[in-house]
C-alpha cells in the first residue's frame, strides 16, 4: 500500500511494535515489509500516495483488544470501538500513521459466555 514519505518511523512502530508483525527485508527502496502468518504487508513511501478509499484496508488479529486500546490512548491516537452481530465480534478501528483505516480484532473472546 502507498504511504506518504516521511512517516516511516511511525509506520514501523504501528505495524512492528503495536500490531506485532514481523518486519522483513524488502527489495523495494524506501519501503517496509511486514509478515504475519499468511500475509505480507508492503508499504511503499511516495510523495503522492494513493490512499485506498476502502473503509477498512487491513484487519489485524491480536490477543487482547484492551491492550491495543491502552497503547492507542497513551499515544493519543483516536479509534472507534466497533461491534458486530455476535457478542464476540468486537473490533477497534484506527487510522494508521500512513492514513489507511485499519481494524484490530481480538483472536478469541475473553469473558463470560
Amino acid at each position: 500500500m502507498d504511504a506518504p514519505a516521511g512517516c516511516e518511523a511511525e509506520a514501523r512502530w504501528f505495524y512492528g511494535e503495536l500490531a506485532e508483525l514481523e518486519e522483513r527485508a524488502t527489495d523495494e527502496p524506501g519501503g517496509l515489509c511486514f509478515k504475519s502468518e499468511r500475509v505480507r504487508l508492503r508499504v511503499r513511501f511516495v510523495e503522492s500516495p494513493e490512499i485506498d478509499p476502502v473503509p477498512v484496508r487491513l484487519v489485524i488479529v491480536v490477543p487482547l483488544l484492551a491492550d491495543i486500546a491502552v497503547v492507542l490512548e497513551k499515544r493519543k491516537m483516536a479509534f472507534d470501538r466497533v461491534s458486530g452481530m455476535a457478542s464476540a465480534d468486537r473490533r477497534l478501528q484506527v487510522i494508521d500513521p500512513t492514513g489507511h483505516r485499519v481494524e484490530f480484532r481480538q483472536s478469541t473472546w475473553v469473558g463470560v459466555l
